[in-house]
Formats: C-alpha cells, structure tokens, sequence
C-alpha cells in the first residue's frame, strides 16, 4: 500500500467511524465532490472565524500539539474544527465578535483528502494523516489567547489615535 492509498484509506476509516454513508462516501469522493458526514456521533465541529482560528490553531502547532481534521470554507470565512464529543458544553461565551459556533448533531460536508476544494469546502488538516480531531480545550484555550491579542492590539491602536 502507499502512501497516498494508505491516507486515502484513513480518512475513509475516519468518515466511516463517524457514520458516513459508504455507499455516498465512495461515490462522492470518487468524483472529487464533498459529501456530508455525521456529527454528533464520534466528534462534534466548532466553527470560527478564519483569521481567529487560524492563529489559534499556529499556537497550537507553535507549542507541537497535534492539531486533527480542519476544513476551510472561503465563503464563510470560516474554519470547522473536529473535536471530542462534550466539547461544545464546556466552551465559555464569548464576546460577540468573536462568537463560534458549536455543532453537536447535522452533518459536516467533507471534500475527499488531498484532493482540490470541493463544495466551496477545503481541508487544512485532512483526516487521517493526523489525529482524528483536536484537543477540545487546548483549542478553546488558543482562541481565547488569541482574541486577547487581537483585543490588546485593538486597545492599543485606539491609544495611539487617542493621543
């Protein structure tokens, strides 16, 4: 097996384990389209902002913990992140602009690994070449350090034209 049918294969064990269809799951990815995959049964999504989420998520990497699977969708300008079931109960609440979004059930489009945007949809960190999905509370601890560095940056700036 190489390495490309053993990520393939991974990523299909992944989607499987969380009660794709595997009918619609090798159907779609085969022609290269996204195909929706359940939440709520092995993992849950938190959504966020792109630009906060992709800095908490180099935080996390900065500091070498394993990041899991994260999609990308422009349209949004946002980013999905897996994480463990019970994630979404123990997030705090966040200041408005910076609110995400939890999904504990419904289904998450999932283009196929290493493969171009399908869906409006891309993968940052596909499944199975990573953990199958990112630390629920190191990721709630990289936003939270991440919107205190925006908003000190902004507490700064708003200083400076102050003065």
């Amino acid at each position: 097996m190489t390495d490309n049918q053993f990520f393939h294969h991974a990523a299909t064990r992944w989607a499987l384990d969380a009660g794709a269809n595997p009918v619609e799951l090798v159907r779609d990815w085969s022609a290269g389209r996204a195909t929706p995959v359940r939440i709520g049964t092995a993992w849950e999504v938190v959504r966020i902002t792109t630009s906060v989420g992709r800095e908490a998520l180099a935080r996390l990497r900065k500091q070498q913990f394993l990041v899991g699977p994260v999609l990308s969708i422009p349209a949004r300008a946002t980013l999905e992140v897996v994480v463990p079931l019970g994630t979404a109960a123990s997030w705090p609440t966040l200041p408005e602009r910076y609110r995400y979004v939890t999904a504990t059930a419904g289904t998450m489009l999932c283009p196929p690994p290493r493969r171009r945007p399908a869906g409006g949809r891309k993968w940052i960190a596909a499944p199975g070449s990573r953990p199958p999905m990112t630390d629920g509370h190191l990721l709630c601890e990289a936003v939270a350090a991440t919107i205190a560095s925006h908003r000190h940056a902004l507490a700064i700036a708003r200083a400076e034209v102050a003065e």
